[in-house]
């Protein structure tokens, strides 16, 4: 599913799943690979908004982002 909170001051998105997640590794393994282009991108652009990004995962449990910028409307 995909939320949609705004906080005030900030705005959260959290996207989660309920899949197979993601082995322990396998992300550190892709970067070390050269095979995060978009990831990073993403990852980027939440950085110079002045936000951030948190990963939950693991096998068997799906998996979930959390990713925070702030709310360039709060108080208009």
């Amino acid at each position: 599913y995909v939320l949609l909170e705004d906080l005030g001051e900030i705005l959260v998105v959290t996207v989660r799943d309920d899949g197979v997640g993601i082995p322990a590794g396998r992300l550190q393994q892709a970067e070390a690979e050269g095979r995060m282009g978009v990831s990073k991108s993403i990852l980027g652009r939440v950085e110079v908004l002045g936000g951030t990004a948190h990963l939950e995962t693991q096998p068997g449990q799906g998996t979930e982002w959390e990713i925070q910028v702030p709310n360039g409307t709060a108080g208009q």
